[in-house]
């Protein structure tokens, strides 16, 4: 009761708000709305902030503009194929428990599940920023490229519905090898 009558109006006004700001961005600021969305998705990996981000894609999808759900879909792929780039990579910096998480942060990155990332950021909190960096440039790089995704969820499944198949890859790719990196 308290959630519904106290706090849910004055969150659901932020988000309104929010879903306004950044729908008014355009041209130059899509290198912005980028960096936003994408730290927003990988922030905190399914949490407030994330769906906020996810909230305000499928905003964007009911007025026909399907660009910020690539985006979307590209920050939240990247923190768990970034963990799994990782540890093939590097595989000494990870013990043999976190190494048997491999199929799944795999199979997290190509269903969109970025919480196949929070044991790892659980067990170190620098990787959240690492994280919110790849991901960040992962919007923006698909938000340059023009990408667009009519599907709300499914990761690489719904390829069905993407404009641009190869370029999503890519950027996802792209995405995921700058948080290993970091």
């Amino acid at each position: 009761m308290i959630y519904f009558y106290i706090i849910a109006e004055p969150i659901a006004i932020f988000i309104r708000w929010l879903i306004e700001v950044l729908g008014n961005m355009q041209g130059g600021s899509a290198v912005l709305l980028g960096i936003i969305v994408g730290a927003m998705a990988a922030f905190d990996m399914g949490g407030p902030c994330n769906k906020v981000a996810y909230a305000f894609a499928l905003a964007c999808m009911e007025t026909g503009n399907y660009a910020p759900m690539a985006a979307n879909f590209v920050a939240c792929c990247a923190p768990p194929l970034a963990v799994a780039l990782a540890m093939l990579i590097a595989p000494k910096k990870f013990t043999d428990e976190d190494r048997s998480g491999i199929p799944g942060c795999f199979a997290g990155a190509l269903c969109m599940i970025t919480e196949f990332a929070i044991p790892y950021a659980a067990k170190n909190i620098k990787y959240i920023p690492c994280f919110m960096v790849g991901s960040a440039a992962g919007a923006v790089i698909s938000y340059l490229w023009g990408i667009t995704i009519r599907a709300p969820h499914g990761g690489v499944f719904v390829v069905f519905a993407m404009n641009k198949v190869l370029p999503f890859f890519i950027t996802l790719l792209i995405a995921g090898a700058i948080s290993a990196a970091l």
